[in-house]
């Protein structure tokens, strides 16, 4: 029998050439966000980035992570952007931050985040807040 590992919603599973069996727990981290100070985060939960995060509704009331970036006050807001995880996906949504938040996709497009749509996100994009970065590395990218 070969034997392979497979996504089957937020689940993983084990494949042989006859069956799948799901093992039910929790999913892993989907990858990492790389700051550009060097610091990493790993990315097991949604996500509020900005100043000061910690007081957003989702941090308070739906137990989304926060990360704290450290700038300038006139250029990042508190609640600057929320990464959200959907099965195996990631989007990313502006919180209305004041300067507004870019996504720079690998391939070099830039395309500007709105508050009132999450874009999805692929691995090796690039979140811009003012002069900051933050990169996305994934770990299980579905075909």
């Amino acid at each position: 029998y070969e034997i392979a590992s497979c996504l089957v919603g937020s689940e993983m599973c084990i494949r042989d050439s006859h069956t799948i069996v799901a093992k039910i727990g929790p999913r892993p981290p989907l990858g990492l966000l790389l700051v550009d100070d060097g610091s990493t985060f790993s990315l097991v939960a949604d996500v509020i980035v900005g100043r000061d995060p910690s007081t957003h509704p989702d941090v308070l009331e739906h137990g989304a992570d926060s990360l704290r970036i450290g700038g300038d006050v006139a250029v990042l807001s508190r609640s600057h952007f929320g990464l959200y995880l959907d099965g195996w996906s990631v989007a990313a949504v502006d919180l209305g931050s004041s300067n507004g938040t870019t996504v720079r996709r690998e391939s070099g497009e830039v395309v500007a985040l709105t508050t009132d749509a999450r874009m999805m996100l692929s691995a090796g994009d690039t979140l811009l807040l003012g002069d900051r970065e933050i990169r996305l590395q994934l770990h299980h990218v579905q075909a």
